[in-house]
């Protein structure tokens, strides 16, 4: 289990550590501790994921350009994108801080969500048979599914308000004018949800697997370290007095043998008299 101190200790993870069918434990506790350990890697993956499509959006810019020349449509996109590149670099410094895994899916979740509202509003300036775009936005329901670091159930989300936004687009607004393109670009976002959340599951669950995984060699590591220190053991030369068969330890001191190793191991010694002395020392008893 992850400590207040941000350090693992080991905790037992029989009959847990079994993941549902949307890639969580089914355990709250190890889900917890699970989303606690990767907060800070959500973290970065969250910020890749925003700069990659911050980037993207900025470079697209130039088809904006070829399409409407120096319009005010273009000018208006031009708005749109730099506010979202503004908002994505104000989430980009919040999402420096060490925010906790609720929060840190709270704030990923909520920047998700103006990306679907942007992604359609300028979708809905293309063109009809403008099918860049349709692969544009496939493309971008795809990276929701594979690199936003949120549960499958919130993955879908931003996933499925896209592709409904995008088909939406197509069927009423921007239709083409070949019927079977926009069945197919329909069709293709309908494709798109269901290998990306399958795959996005496959993911989910391969990385928890993975973290069970860690936490039985931390609780193997952990037995290993206390049995290694319950065990006291006597090594090297041990001068012994070759008369009285008493022992000298470290600090110079004569010992009897049986103090000695009591005092170093966890043996505990019974006197008793083996035969060979009871026959010297005791030959008159054994007369009787």
């Amino acid at each position: 289990m992850i400590s207040g101190n941000g350090t693992q200790q080991a905790q037992p993870t029989r009959n847990v550590d079994t993941v549902d069918g949307w890639g969580r434990f089914r355990s709250a506790e190890l889900e917890s501790q699970y989303r606690q350990q990767q907060a800070a890697y959500d973290a970065f993956q969250s910020k890749v994921f925003l700069i990659i499509v911050v980037l993207a959006s900025l470079a697209l810019a130039l088809t904006d350009y070829r399409l409407f020349g120096f319009s005010a449509l273009f000018w208006r996109l031009i708005a749109v994108r730099l506010g979202f590149a503004f908002i994505s670099l104000i989430t980009i410094v919040v999402l420096q801080r060490k925010l906790p895994p609720q929060k840190l899916q709270r704030t990923v979740l909520a920047w998700s969500l103006l990306l679907v509202i942007v992604n359609i509003a300028i979708a809905s300036t293309r063109p009809p048979n403008y099918l860049i775009q349709a692969i544009l936005n496939a493309s971008t329901v795809l990276m929701c599914y594979f690199l936003l670091p949120l549960p499958l159930m919130l993955q879908f989300i931003p996933s499925i308000l896209m592709s409904i936004g995008n088909v939406a687009l197509i069927a009423w607004l921007n239709t083409p004018a070949d019927q079977l393109t926009g069945t197919a670009v329909m069709v293709a976002f309908v494709v798109v949800n269901f290998l990306g959340g399958i795959t996005a599951r496959q993911i989910h669950y391969w990385k928890r697997q993975q973290f069970v995984v860690l936490l039985r060699q931390t609780e193997l590591r952990a037995s290993l370290e206390h049995a290694l220190a319950e065990i006291k053991t006597l090594r090297g030369i041990l001068p012994i007095c070759s008369h009285c068969k008493r022992v000298r330890d470290d600090t110079g001191y004569w010992q009897q043998v049986e103090i000695y190793v009591r005092d170093r191991t966890y043996a505990e010694f019974s006197h008793a008299i083996c035969p060979a002395c009871l026959q010297t020392h005791y030959e008159d008893l054994l007369d009787t």
